[in-house]
């Protein structure tokens, strides 16, 4: 590796450090909003295992989101907790890059290795639609962004299992795989689709079935019918009423598909690069690598991916009529971005098939951090967001605002309380607040967490 392509990589990486250390001390400003007091409130009335029951048959199918909710600090009234959570999914989504990363391109060099899972880290922060939602809010990221960690983790297993096969990893991955189908609909219908797929490709090429897969397939539409048959959705969908209009929500699934990638075309071009970039070289090492065994024709990875986009926006469609929220949207770009990685490695692949992968692409090694640092300090985007939340102290007054009305509640002796509108709002931490809430059951829930029987907003 010459020194530019070095000084680049370590650029990146530096960089990566930096914005991991600015989200994990954006950490200590944070605070619950919204739904978190809900659940909260839900576990301290019915118990654990009761407030499971209470939001299968009264809102959503999604066990194992409402679980991690349920184990909420706010439960034993721990707000210092509640921040630790925040920095812990920000490590574990970090640990999820870097593991996978590591795995598929174990023979790459630990600097090309680090430069890859920060930029993807950076790539991922920069275009969310919601950092609040990805990391911030607990009952969005335990929804959403532990679907996205534990999809990276399910990936691994099965690419462990296939080199290695062992019972071990069996039950390890038909866990993940429960777990996963719990988060949220959106991870639930790609992993099905995603092991029915492999299922079929398996016969098309061996004429058998592998039994590993098989039984993941199995495992994966049995909790999934767990899911969609809560009561809890049918009385969520009640309130909607565009929900489970199949033309109006393909045609919407389409349109926004093509709207969301005309602006996220360049980040899959960067990371599909590095990827090929990076595969490349470990093919003309011509050593034992991972690739043969997950290799699909490239174009078919691009459909692929636009599948996926598509079915995103498609489940949110069918089940509420509604516009995905930003926290889906989160989600919709991981697995771009993913499959974006993917489609690198299989473009490799095809090159060296057709005996052209003596391209050179050392011009990419320096010209992507370049152009993403011009884009990061040309536009607005969210690590600038964050940079402001702390230099400006917006985050600092948002915590100092809101600690200051918890110690409020908590010592007035009166059974109704009075709060202030927020004055500082960090956009990277904030979600909502409940003086712009017009949901009685979540002003409904604030006023039972803190025990009074009203609180008013001045």
């Amino acid at each position: 590796m010459n020194h530019t392509k070095t000084a680049f990589y370590l650029l990146v990486v530096v960089a990566g450090v930096l914005l991991t250390l600015l989200l994990l001390a954006l950490c200590c400003y944070n605070h619950p909003a919204a739904d978190d007091f809900v659940y909260a409130v839900n576990v301290q009335q019915y118990g654990f295992v009761g407030a499971q029951l209470y939001w299968y048959v009264h809102w959503c199918g999604r066990y194992f989101s409402t679980l991690l909710l349920s184990l909420s600090p706010l439960v034993i009234g721990s707000f210092a907790c509640y921040k630790l959570i925040s920095a812990l999914l920000i490590m574990l989504s970090l640990a999820s890059f870097y593991f996978f990363i590591k795995m598929i391109f174990h023979l790459s060099s630990w600097l090309e290795k680090l430069y890859f899972v920060f930029l993807s880290f950076i790539s991922f922060l920069l275009l969310m639609p919601s950092v609040a939602e990805a990391y911030y809010w607990m009952a969005g990221a335990y929804s959403y962004q532990m679907g996205n960690i534990l999809t990276l983790v399910f990936v691994m297993l099965m690419l462990h299992y296939t080199e290695k096969p062992s019972k071990r990893k069996l039950l390890l991955s038909i866990i993940v795989a429960i777990a996963l189908v719990g988060t949220n609909e959106f991870s639930m219908f790609v992993l099905v689709l995603m092991l029915v797929f492999i299922n079929l490709l398996m016969w098309i090429r061996t004429k058998k079935f592998h039994t590993y897969y098989v039984v993941l397939a199995i495992v994966a539409i049995g909790f999934s019918l767990v899911v969609y048959l809560a009561p809890g959705n049918t009385y969520r969908a009640s309130f909607q009423s565009q929900n489970h209009q199949l033309w109006f929500s393909l045609k919407s699934a389409i349109i926004e598909s093509f709207d969301v990638l005309r602006h996220w075309w360049w980040i899959v071009g960067f990371i599909a690069f590095t990827s090929y970039s990076l595969a490349n070289q470990t093919l003309k090492k011509d050593k034992n690598h991972r690739f043969e065994s997950i290799y699909l024709n490239p174009f078919v990875v691009v459909a692929l991916i636009w599948i996926t986009i598509a079915l995103g926006f498609f489940t949110c469609y069918w089940s509420l009529g509604l516009y995905p929220p930003m926290r889906t949207i989160n989600t919709i770009y991981f697995y771009c971005i993913i499959g974006s990685l993917y489609l690198g490695i299989c473009f490799a692949m095809k090159l060296k098939q057709t005996k052209i992968s003596n391209i050179d692409v050392s011009l990419g090694a320096w010209l992507i951090p370049i152009l993403l640092m011009l884009y990061i300090y040309k536009y607005q985007n969210n690590i600038k967001t964050a940079c402001f939340d702390i230099y400006k102290g917006v985050a600092q007054r948002y915590d100092s605002e809101l600690t200051e009305r918890y110690k409020s509640l908590q010592t007035n002796t009166s059974r109704h309380g009075s709060i202030t509108k927020l004055k500082n709002i960090p956009k990277t931490l904030y979600f909502k607040d409940i003086s712009e809430n017009t949901d009685i059951t979540m002003l409904r829930n604030y006023e039972i967490y803190f025990y009074k029987d009203s609180i008013s907003v001045e």
